[in-house]
């Protein structure tokens, strides 16, 4: 365990989402407590929580209230300041649940058709197979290496 960490019983944070209304999903190692589309708190499933990460939105940067992520890892960019007591962690817990509330569901961002990509040929159609070189049957190369022969001087 850490040392600078406060743990605080998962019960807790279990009792503030109830209370916030949010649904909720279980996943391997995180309870996922889902906003507005594309805003989530992920918080550690275990016995007792030292861990939050915010995903999908920022809250403002302050001292005892949010810290940066510790690295990129998607759409979480900041973790909820566990340095703190417990009172002030779960309080800070509380106002994050209704800040993400409030928020606005993140806009999915229209796909362009690329122009280039609708013009270029698809698969195999690149090489023309309607015109095929001329092939001649079996039969007209044994007549035309006949008739060589045959013009040579050599009998068959």
């Amino acid at each position: 365990m850490k040392t600078n960490v406060t743990y605080i019983d998962a019960s807790k944070f279990e009792a503030l989402i109830l209370a916030s209304g949010l649904p909720v999903a279980a996943q391997k190692g995180f309870v996922k407590v889902q906003g507005p589309k594309g805003r989530q708190v992920y918080v550690a499933s275990t016995k007792r929580v030292g861990r939050v990460d915010i995903s999908g939105f920022e809250m403002p940067e302050g001292p005892g209230y949010v810290t940066p992520h510790c690295g990129p890892f998607g759409n979480v960019k900041q973790q909820l300041d566990f340095s703190l007591g417990e009172d002030e962690v779960l309080a800070n817990f509380a106002a994050l649940l209704e800040h993400m509330k409030a928020l606005a569901p993140v806009e999915k961002a229209a796909r362009k058709a690329p122009a280039a990509k609708a013009d270029a040929p698809k698969g195999w159609t690149s090489i023309d197979t309607s015109v095929k070189p001329a092939s001649s049957s079996r039969k007209d190369k044994i007549a035309k290496k006949a008739a060589e022969k045959a013009a040579a001087g050599i009998e068959a």
